[in-house]
């Protein structure tokens, strides 16, 4: 099943999370095993942290799981 990025900012948005960084840290606040991987809120003129990748991840199968029941 393919979820679009809307689909996941929708999942996120009953919980008050509407940008990645906010999403991040609600995932590392349910799965503690993530928060130490947790990257620095990025200013404007800073790439992407890797770290966000396995955020990413989970955030898509959270969403999943949500839209699923």
């Amino acid at each position: 099943m393919f979820y679009h990025r809307n689909a996941i900012l929708f999942a996120f948005s009953d919980f008050g999370k509407s940008t990645k960084h906010e999403i991040a840290e609600a995932i590392a606040e349910w799965l503690p095993e993530l928060s130490q991987r947790l990257p620095k809120k990025r200013e404007f003129y800073m790439s992407e942290a890797p770290e966000y990748g396995i955020f990413d991840a989970a955030a898509l199968a959270l969403t999943h799981l949500y839209l699923d029941k």
